[in-house]
């Protein structure tokens, strides 16, 4: 059975919930970061889950985990195609990623796993696959 501790923001939306239920069931103990506004009533509770409650961008993660980890496994976004949440998004899906990668250095963390929207690597054609190696086109719109 692991013995390690991930961090897993994003744990109370889709994508992330499911990870949790994989981690928790691999016997990985689990601190999972969820919003203040997010509900998790309807969420899995494991003896090796803790949830603790971001109120802003500069909470200090680690600091509200309290117990060593091991691995950051970070997916959460804001995802949005409205102008008016540009700034929203840059606050959390760049200066928030930034500021978690750089505590996690800081807290000699081995490894971090950044999930991404799609949109990241760009648009193809529905029979191709999309990775990391395929061109991407700068002027093409995928969202703020």
């Amino acid at each position: 059975m692991p013995s390690q501790t991930i961090l897993l923001t994003g744990a109370s939306g889709l994508l992330g919930n499911h990870l949790l239920g994989r981690l928790l069931a691999a016997g990985y103990r689990v601190v999972a970061v969820k919003r203040d506004t997010s509900e998790i009533d309807h969420l899995l509770t494991d003896e090796n889950l803790k949830w603790i409650t971001l109120s802003t961008f500069e909470d200090k993660l680690f600091d509200l985990a309290a117990e060593p980890i091991h691995l950051v496994i970070h997916a959460a976004a804001l995802v949005s195609y409205h102008q008016s949440d540009l700034l929203r998004l840059y606050e959390t899906n760049t200066h928030w990623t930034a500021n978690l990668a750089a505590e996690a250095i800081c807290h000699q963390v081995k490894q971090f796993i950044f999930i991404s929207s799609i949109s990241a690597l760009g648009k193809r054609a529905v029979d191709q696959i999309i990775n990391e190696n395929s061109s991407h086109n700068d002027k093409d719109f995928y969202s703020n």
